[in-house]
């Protein structure tokens, strides 16, 4: 999972992915695609859960990447 924090901050506020997925209007794969880093946000997408879920947050801290998982995963596409 590349991003933690906006993991968690889902966790503490009670957001499913399920839910998350709908509100961006994308289907629940993409939205696993997308937090494992099998394809990216749209700055649209990022910008809509900061400012409707998140508001009190920065784009910043929520999409922080996780590089101890970003390793792993270029390693295991080079390997």
């Amino acid at each position: 999972m590349l991003f933690r924090n906006l993991k968690a901050e889902m966790a503490r506020q009670g957001i499913s992915n399920k839910s998350l997925a709908e509100h961006l209007n994308i289907t629940d794969r993409a939205l696993r695609n997308k937090l494992s880093g099998a394809s990216e946000f749209t700055w649209e997408q990022v910008c809509k859960i900061q400012t409707e879920l998140f508001p009190h947050m920065n784009k910043d801290y929520l999409f922080e990447v996780d590089v101890e998982v970003q390793a792993r995963q270029r390693q295991a596409k080079a390997g």
